[in-house]
């Protein structure tokens, strides 16, 4: 065990950084829910680091990683986290590499700009038996310190990836694509039969499903609320959907 040198807080800082992040194939998991989630998913640590107070956290941790166990100072953790209040442990890992689940429950993500409801949406996905989850390339890097720590390291048990895919190639080998662009159309969600394998589909948060992928979708859902009230936010939303259809499939 060894206490924390001024290189390695420079490369902990450039970490925060998407670009240097996938250069070096690492991810920053900072809060001790979510560096359990990331040690119990057999996550590849780097190393550790933890404010030399918490002699709790240090003797937890001492016998599994005695050798990549750095101690700091309170100021130490600020100087390497985007946070005003630093988390007592961060951990580096080297970034997972989850497959793809065939005829799974999928999640596809177009435009979503929020770390925290992105976060929200892969806890949920977690809890309502989603296995994969897609990002078009304009969306919020899901592997972001933002993202790991709003999804309370449930992250670690979900495929996730940004990427551009072919909506038609999944519907051509079965699976039906339910989305929640409001028109005349619109089922009410406690209606619907959910048919499985399925991807859901999530749009923008101030805009909704880009016009390219509405023309994919089979059912069109929408949630019966308060009439005074116009909209949920999309976090709150697609957990309510992915509840309900999680029910459907599962008695």
């Amino acid at each position: 065990m060894n206490y924390i040198s001024n290189r390695l807080k420079k490369d902990i800082k450039k970490l925060q950084k998407n670009s240097f992040r996938k250069k070096k194939g690492l991810i920053v998991v900072e809060g001790i829910n979510p560096l359990k989630k990331a040690v119990g998913n057999n996550l590849n640590l780097k190393y550790l680091i933890i404010n030399k107070k918490e002699k709790d956290l240090i003797n937890y941790f001492f016998d599994i990683y005695k050798d990549k166990i750095y101690t700091a100072t309170k100021k130490d953790m600020r100087s390497v986290t985007s946070m005003n209040t630093p988390y007592k442990i961060i951990g580096v890992f080297k970034k997972p590499e989850i497959s793809f689940k065939e005829n799974k429950p999928t999640l596809f993500l177009d435009k979503l700009q929020d770390p925290g409801n992105l976060g929200t949406l892969i806890r949920s996905s977690a809890a309502f038996g989603i296995r994969n989850i897609f990002l078009t390339p304009d969306s919020v890097n899901p592997f972001s310190s933002k993202v790991i720590r709003s999804s309370s390291g449930y992250i670690f048990q979900v495929y996730i990836e940004k990427k551009e895919i072919d909506l038609n190639n999944y519907k051509s080998k079965g699976y039906t694509l339910y989305g929640t662009s409001l028109d005349e159309k619109s089922e009410s969600i406690e209606k619907i039969n959910f048919k499985f394998p399925y991807i859901l589909i999530l749009g923008n948060e101030g805009n909704g499903i880009s016009e390219k992928y509405k023309k994919y979708i089979d059912v069109n859902m929408k949630i019966k609320m308060n009439k005074n009230v116009d909209s949920l936010n999309v976090a709150v939303a697609g957990s309510i959907i992915l509840s309900n259809m999680y029910k459907d499939m599962n008695g």
